[in-house]
């Protein structure tokens, strides 16, 4: 009987420590999970150069836990009767915990993406290291449920090489992993990189060749300036002009030019310039150069050859595939109650898009279109819409999402890719 009584003893001890020890790491989990979320959802860094006790600044991830255990007598109490046993302050844990952080994140983003299309984003950069490293953000460009465009970024993965068949590998890669078809992107944008925006040998190209409808996007104001850049430099009139031109000057300038507009034809000194008076042409002196009238100066000299770069830049930045499918979409723009709205067009991208719109569709989606928009322009809620994506939710909460889907799929289609935030 002895012994069974000292048996009995010995498992509930045990029973009791295991009890105990669990309750110990419990607190020491949630304590030390809890700091990683909040410095991760702040984008702060976890580690500190010296992380031992007696260190002044021992980083973020501990100072904070400190910080925790010195107003929570709970904590503390838990930390002191660990010691240093399942602390969870380690950097290997503190690494652990972020990335279970990460996978949670992603597993959240996935039930959210669902089967949804998306657009892809890929940036390259160089990090402190000098290391290259790819950004893949899967701009989970996407609609979510409730007709609102998302963003998440969902990988950061690192590329010994930078040319686009490495760079197509890691994308692929990624996609795998989080069993992503490359036949559901439905639009791919990259930093300015060559390698990446080269129309032919760029992976963009690549991509293009296996999937045509995930078309190339590029911030259109970023076109635009670099179309005005290449312009100002063409001809040395304008390029003084804004090279003699100072920040401090450039308001008073817009001034002035707002003044020669407002006046007209009235009779200001660019009224009355004699365009017929001979000029010599500038940098030439009399003897060797020639000389022209000021019609021919302007006209010849200035005028013709910045429309004749604009229209060569144009052309060259800004495909005609991409500016055939980003005119139709600027169709669906619901200002001005709907005065852009133009069934033509809109019909069109069902067959841009072929593979996301049947036969029958095709067939029944202009009658669609004219519904809806007859629908519509009858009720002040969508009239008063200012742009696509207060459309596309307004839609989801009358459930006309439902009525007429052909419609919702292509405002679904516009706001993947960031076409309103281009043209607008």
């Amino acid at each position: 009987m002895t012994i069974i009584r000292i048996r009995q003893s010995v498992t509930s001890i045990f029973a009791k420590i295991t009890r105990e020890s669990e309750e110990l790491y419990k607190i020491h989990l949630t304590c030390s999970l809890d700091c990683t979320r909040y410095l991760i959802s702040q984008g702060i860094a976890f580690r500190g150069h010296d992380e031992r006790s007696t260190s002044l600044n021992k980083g973020n991830f501990r100072e904070i836990m400190d910080w925790v255990k010195s107003y929570d007598e709970k904590v503390r109490d838990t930390f002191d009767r660990g010691q240093n046993n399942f602390t969870m302050t380690f950097s290997d844990i503190q690494k652990e915990l972020a990335m279970c952080c990460a996978h949670e994140v992603t597993k959240v983003i996935m039930e959210e993406l669902g089967d949804r299309q998306f657009f892809v984003l890929i940036d390259e950069s160089r990090d402190i290291s000098v290391k290259e490293q790819m950004a893949v953000m899967l701009r989970l460009r996407f609609l979510n449920e409730k007709g609102k465009v998302v963003e998440r970024i969902i990988a950061l993965h690192h590329v010994k090489y930078t040319t686009s068949e490495a760079q197509k590998d890691a994308l692929y890669g990624i996609l795998d992993r989080h069993i992503l078809s490359i036949s559901r992107i439905r639009g791919q944008g990259y930093d300015g990189a060559s390698n990446m925006r080269g129309e032919f040998n760029g992976l963009q190209r690549k991509i293009l060749d296996e999937n045509p409808y995930a078309f190339y996007v590029h911030f259109y104001a970023h076109h635009l300036q670099l179309v005005v850049v290449s312009v100002a430099t063409s001809c040395s009139s304008i390029h003084d002009f804004f090279e003699y031109i100072s920040l401090i000057m450039w308001f008073s300038v817009l001034e002035v030019l707002s003044i020669v507009y407002g006046d007209g034809r009235g009779q200001s000194q660019a009224a009355v310039l004699n365009m017929d008076e001979e000029i010599l042409i500038r940098g030439r002196s009399r003897r060797e150069g020639r000389i022209v009238t000021n019609l021919h100066h302007y006209c010849a000299e200035i005028f013709y050859v910045v429309i004749d770069k604009i229209c060569v830049e144009m052309d060259h930045r800004f495909s005609e595939g991409s500016n055939v499918v980003f005119g139709c979409f600027s169709c669906l723009d619901p200002k001005n109650s709907f005065f852009k709205f133009d069934v033509d067009k809109l019909a069109r991208l069902a067959n841009i898009y072929h593979a996301e719109f049947s036969d029958d569709d095709r067939g029944t989606i202009r009658e669609q279109l004219e519904t809806y928009v007859h629908q519509v322009k009858r009720h002040a809620s969508f009239t008063s819409c200012e742009d696509v994506q207060i459309l596309a939710m307004k839609m989801v909460q009358t459930e006309k999402h439902l009525i007429f889907p052909l419609v919702y799929k292509l405002i679904e289609l516009a706001l993947i890719l960031p076409v309103f935030d281009n043209i607008r």
